[in-house]
């Protein structure tokens, strides 16, 4: 687990808040993490200079090395990407 103690000037008791800048490699699995292991955290937001939220629902959903999420992965509208129960907006 992240140790949120004195990160930011939080307590501990505050829930953390991350926004994931590129979808690439890194970025992808960032966000399997903190949802499949189920962390402490809220992702806000998620931005990519390149493709659109179903492209990068579809690529989140269907990964080359790591094989298929089977998390609920859709782009309900162009700033959001569903995963699982969870909106994350996207730019």
């Amino acid at each position: 687990m992240i140790d949120r103690n004195g990160l930011n000037g939080t307590n501990g008791d505050q829930t953390m808040r991350i926004a994931v800048n590129g979808l690439g490699r890194v970025g992808k699995l960032v966000i399997r993490a903190f949802v499949t292991e189920g962390l402490d955290a809220d992702i806000m937001l998620l931005n990519d200079v390149a493709g659109d939220a179903a492209a990068h629902a579809h690529l989140l959903a269907f990964d080359t090395v790591h094989g298929r999420w089977d998390a609920s992965l859709s782009a309900p509208d162009a700033d959001t990407i569903a995963v699982d129960s969870r909106r994350i907006r996207f730019t």
